[in-house]
């Protein structure tokens, strides 16, 4: 079978010469006239040998057999540095771990040299790696030695440098990537090296990147410059070209991972959006619920919850609670000294764990729902003041990433501002309490409970317009107590206030609960309103009441009552004036009765 040799080398006559001297041994014999090509023709043709210069063009052979001896894929080939400037790098050369080393002399020892060389490895026999055949000839030149050192130097510099850099030829081809660049890429030297610019990005930004690089491709300088993602990454990117005589040679690439930068203003923004909406209510459920959406859309947790201590039963309790088990934990209440939630209400500290099922403290209770499985946990205090009035959880990050600092200082940021918005809210809910019940006394009757004269005006008016704009029935019950004075003069106020309580509790018993509506009007003068009901039914719930008063007294005490039913010629004031006439024309008659307004 006849064995392939790969020759690669820039001078046209010597890469000639040795092609024609191998050829003629038997060889198929390809080659490469810089180092580029020279990796394509190994991972096309995988040859038996190869014998390769030192200086090259885009990629230099240091860097190229570097590059095979490192690829399992290709370790196994031989190479055979030959170059023309083994007397100025020696100690260099040694480094490459090559299979055998040729200086550059006279022709008739070269080919000398390298027939001997395949020879041996035909032969399997072992080479003096660490021997650089004919060096003894070759004499060491200033000059190269100077750039060898220079060329060394700028390598040492791109090592150092924290910002990637990426070399691309005027085809667009990687010809050079420094370990920044393959720190921040994430992956091999050369895996890259050939490959286009364009292709180490996502297709995403295919459109993009074609658009800038053509830019580029111009014989004036050029720059430009581009954000963009790469995996979980968010990098800089700033191109210039590179020109050659006046034209367009290749480009550089600046590289720069400002994930962190990017991460941080996206916290930033977090914050200051958790922060607006925090103060755009003072709904205390609507605070909680917000701060848990942004906390699990920012953080991209699977799951999360706040839970509030309620100082009554000394409890933590799920107010929200986001994930596959929602459901069930809202309103679940656990110990305040129970699980990692307690632990952390109960010190006031922030806890990260990676693996739940190895901490003691983890109380597997939570997980006791279909659909829930707790990994990781990032747990964090609500603390005002230095006191813990709860905590915010979150568990399982969605991209199976681990929790870090940089999530325990977001959530920690986080719950600051929401224990000071759940404390105004809390605040805001005492004093909407205390302002509804002073909005309950101020229409209510201090003796009997039921509602004032004013709330009576008031709803007589909501449902007067009710009545009249739907043509809907209304009906007003007006009625005072019989012989009350006297009774009041016999008895003592203490034994009349009873009945007047009493009779209140008459009234609100005898109609519906949330519909119809009992006042007292004044002295031992009460009012009921009754939406949705005509004179008969309405009669029927004035005769409860009668009825009853009269058996609770045993008679001493009974009541006159008016009845009048809307009429469209009614106004408000008339209804009752209407009644108010229908109740002493029943008083009139003897009291303990009800009377009708008629027309």
């Amino acid at each position: 079978m006849v064995k392939q040799v790969l020759i690669v080398d820039d001078d046209a006559f010597f890469l000639e010469l040795l092609s024609d001297t191998l050829a003629a041994q038997g060889y198929e014999v390809l080659t490469a006239s810089d180092g580029m090509e020279a990796l394509d023709k190994v991972r096309q043709h995988l040859p038996s040998y190869v014998f390769l210069d030192l200086i090259l063009p885009k990629i230099d052979g240091l860097r190229v057999c570097r590059y095979l001896k490192e690829d399992p894929r290709y370790a196994s080939i031989p190479v055979v540095v030959l170059t023309g400037i083994a007397a100025e790098a020696t100690s260099r050369l040694k480094e490459l771990k090559a299979d055998a080393y040729i200086a550059k002399g006279k022709v008739e020892e070269i080919m000398a040299h390298v027939l001997a060389t395949l020879k041996a490895l035909e032969e399997r026999k072992p080479l003096a790696s660490s021997t650089i055949l004919g060096l003894e000839k070759i004499y060491p030149r200033r000059l190269v030695r100077a750039l060898l050192f220079t060329r060394g130097h700028q390598e040492l510099l791109l090592g150092t440098m924290t910002e990637g850099v990426i070399e691309a030829d005027g085809e667009g081809k990687v010809i050079y990537v420094n370990p920044a660049a393959l720190r921040i890429l994430e992956q091999e030297e050369f895996d890259l090296i050939g490959s286009p610019i364009a292709s180490l990005w996502d297709p995403s930004h295919q459109e993009s990147l074609s658009s800038l690089l053509s830019r580029l491709h111009t014989s004036s300088p050029q720059q430009e410059t581009l954000t963009l993602a790469h995996g979980e990454k968010t990098l800089n990117l700033h191109f210039t070209n590179l020109l050659e005589k006046g034209a367009y040679a290749g480009l550089l690439l600046l590289l720069q991972d400002i994930s962190s930068l990017t991460k941080k203003i996206e916290e930033l923004s977090t914050l200051n959006e958790v922060g607006k909406v925090l103060n755009s209510t003072l709904e205390l459920q609507a605070i909680l619920n917000l701060v848990m959406e942004r906390v699990k859309e920012m953080m991209k947790v699977e799951a999360g919850s706040l839970l509030l201590y309620d100082e009554n039963t000394r409890e933590l309790v799920f107010e929200v609670a986001l994930g596959p088990s929602a459901a069930q934990l809202k309103g679940m209440r656990l110990p305040a000294q129970q699980g990692i939630t307690g632990w952390v209400f109960q010190h006031g500290e922030s806890v990260l764990i990676p693996e739940v099922a190895s901490d003691p403290r983890f109380d597997p209770k939570v997980d006791d729902f279909p659909g829930s499985f707790t990994k990781s946990l990032l747990c964090v205090p609500l603390k005002v003041k230095e006191k813990s009035m709860g905590v915010i959880q979150v568990s399982n990050r969605a991209n199976e990433r681990s929790f870090g600092q940089t999530d325990i200082d977001l959530l920690e940021a986080i719950g600051a501002q929401a224990a000071m918005a759940i404390e105004k809210g809390r605040l805001f809910e005492r004093v909407k309490a205390q302002g509804r019940e002073l909005q309950e006394l101020s229409i209510r009757d201090d003796l009997t409970r039921l509602y004032n004269k004013r709330h009576f005006n008031q709803r007589m008016k909501a449902e007067f317009i009710r009545a009249r704009r739907q043509n809907r029935p209304l009906c007003v019950l007006l009625f005072d107590l019989d012989n009350f004075k006297a009774f009041n003069d016999a008895e003592g106020h203490l034994e009349g206030d009873k009945v007047l309580r009493q009779t209140s509790e008459i009234a609100l018993r005898s109609i519906r609960d949330h519909v119809d509506s009992a006042f007292r009007y004044g002295g031992d003068e009460f009012t009921v309103i009754l939406p949705e009901i005509k004179e008969d039914e309405a009669l029927a719930v004035g005769e409860r009441i009668r009825s009853h008063v009269e058996k609770a007294n045993q008679g001493r005490v009974t009541v006159s009552m008016g009845l009048v039913e809307y009429k469209e010629e009614y106004d408000i004031i008339s209804m009752i004036r209407y009644a108010d006439r229908a109740m002493y024309i029943a008083k009139n008659k003897g009291g303990n009765r009800i009377h009708v307004h008629q027309d």
